[in-house]
């Protein structure tokens, strides 16, 4: 899986490694953003998450990292 290296390289003690999220982190975590700025109103209630809540945050996760494989594809062109 093409992750778009560190997002944010932070060196570690040995400069053979890097910290930090992935750039495919970064972007599925600002297309979530947006999706739920967007598309729809919700105003946490302080409940426990049941199974229909579940479901629905389960496919704003995957939407948001399909959205983010689009743009580090787009990238390699």
């Amino acid at each position: 899986m093409n992750t778009g290296g560190p997002a944010f390289p932070q060196p570690t003690a040995s400069t053979l490694s890097w910290q930090g999220m992935t750039l495919r982190d970064y972007f599925a975590a600002k297309a979530m953003n947006g999706l739920l700025e967007t598309a729809i109103d919700w105003f946490p209630t302080g409940r426990d998450a049941d199974e229909s809540s579940l479901e629905i945050f389960k496919d704003l996760a995957r939407d948001s990292c399909a959205i983010a494989d689009a743009m580090l594809k787009a990238r390699e062109q």
